[in-house]
């Protein structure tokens, strides 16, 4: 999975360069969801090596578009603050989120469901960044 997030996040720069930050980003959560939902169901080694590799890909990838997006809506003199609260804001979502799943698992004896909502949440969150209005900006 580092190895491919490695490439994921460098290859999440380019593609934010030449596409615009909004349509990688939304990708990027499409693409976690559907991975995140499909876990809970391999069942064999090669499957779950497929599924490092892109969901490893997908890992900080979300990154690059983010912070880009952020430094085109708020100011680049603004990055800084905004994007330190989004990461702020980020863990403790994941927080909130690994307690709700280790409650879920101490209810139902398996993280399936937790899993599954996961995904849906990166389908919220492809739905919100869909609504973003990106700055035109001039390209030569």
């Amino acid at each position: 999975m580092g190895a491919a997030d490695v490439f994921g996040t460098i290859l999440s720069g380019w593609l934010c360069d030449r596409y615009g930050k909004r349509w990688p980003l939304a990708f990027y959560y499409v693409v976690r969801g559907a991975t995140l939902i499909v876990l809970p169901s391999i069942a064999m080694i090669g499957q779950l090596m497929i599924f490092s590799i892109i969901y490893g890909m997908n890992w900080l990838s979300t990154i690059p578009a983010t912070s880009a997006l952020t430094a085109d809506l708020f100011g680049k003199q603004n990055v800084g603050v905004v994007f330190g609260w989004i990461c702020f804001a980020h863990q403790i979502g994941a927080a909130i989120a690994a307690y709700s799943a280790g409650y879920v698992h101490s209810l139902i004896g398996d993280y399936h469901l937790a899993f599954v909502a996961s995904g849906l949440f990166a389908f919220v969150a492809t739905s919100i960044v869909l609504f973003i209005r990106e700055p035109q900006t001039v390209r030569f």
